[in-house]
């Protein structure tokens, strides 16, 4: 619908279980979650995982861009990135932007109770876990105004003769040196992945935990 201020406004009456694209031509936007769900898909034998919401290019000559103001009225719903699969094992952002078809101006206001999550890294081929997705990453603009972002879990590492290496955390928010704002709410780095045993009680090293915040150029 279109709020009083003129400015398209969204209400999930439910969860979506695949990735959302938004263009770079629709302004400001108001997302209401009230208690749902947009998961990204999780990868698979085939392809990579997806971020739960992703900014893309739109079409047309002017692209002024899109704000997304995201909030929860009911406190239960989030935003999440896709999980790693064992041939692409990496976790992927929340919200995050495509790379080849990369938008103009994104930004995003985690608002009110609404939790942005990076999907989780997996045991990979080569039996070390892979790194969490960020909650929020790439060519974006970032304020966080009373909710949470996450970083998704690394990986565990195998078990076994040799055993795995624990994959890293993924950070709470990694732009490409865009302005990262934190009136309230948390930003926090995902779980590094446990180090898998070895029968001689020596085990693999556990993951690192992500960086809260890393914005490249500074924050503010």
């Amino acid at each position: 619908t279109v709020g009083e201020d003129g400015n398209y406004k969204v209400e999930l009456k439910k969860s979506i279980d695949k990735s959302v694209t938004v263009p770079d031509t629709w302004q400001q936007v108001g997302v209401d979650l009230k208690g749902n769900t947009i998961k990204g898909d999780d990868a698979t034998d085939t392809s990579s995982a997806k971020s739960g919401i992703t900014f893309i290019k739109g079409t047309g000559s002017l692209h002024p861009g899109t704000e997304l103001n995201i909030i929860d009225s009911r406190g239960e719903g989030k935003v999440q990135g896709g999980n790693g699969s064992t041939q692409y094992p990496e976790g992927v952002a929340g919200v995050g932007t495509s790379t080849s078809s990369r938008p103009t101006n994104a930004k995003v206001t985690v608002g009110q109770t609404a939790t942005v999550i990076g999907g989780n890294g997996v045991t990979g081929k080569t039996g070390n876990g892979s790194k969490g997705g960020a909650g929020i990453a790439g060519d974006i603009e970032t304020t966080v105004d009373g909710g949470t972002v996450k970083g998704g879990q690394g990986g565990d590492g195998i078990d076994g003769t040799k055993p795995g290496t624990g994959g890293e955390g993924g950070e709470g928010i990694q732009t490409e040196g865009n302005q990262i704002i934190i009136n309230k709410g948390t930003v926090v780095g995902g779980k590094g992945g446990m180090g898998g045993e070895n029968v001689t009680g020596t085990g693999g090293k556990g993951g690192q935990g992500g960086a809260g915040a890393d914005a490249g150029k500074g924050i503010t």
